[in-house]
């Protein structure tokens, strides 16, 4: 479907689950381009949305993620 006269290009996404307690999550996505990404810890049994100390983007595949104590969670990469 056409958006103002530009067809809409669907992206593949990538989930990463961070299962071990950690400060830095390394996030391997392989979607060969620069991404957005959100990112949620489990706080409580809950995953709660936050921004992270720091993101950087090694190269087009990996994310780099880290933060002030170790935590579990989620990161959507689209």
């Amino acid at each position: 479907m056409p958006i103002n006269g530009n067809r809409l290009k669907l992206r593949t996404a990538y989930t990463h689950e961070q299962d071990t307690p950690s400060d830095t999550w390394t996030v391997n996505h392989n979607l060969s381009r620069s991404v957005i990404h959100d990112v949620a810890i489990d706080y409580d049994g809950q995953l709660e949305k936050v921004l992270p100390l720091g993101v950087t983007h090694p190269d087009n595949n990996t994310l780099v993620i880290q933060f002030s104590q170790p935590f579990t969670g989620t990161v959507r990469v689209n």
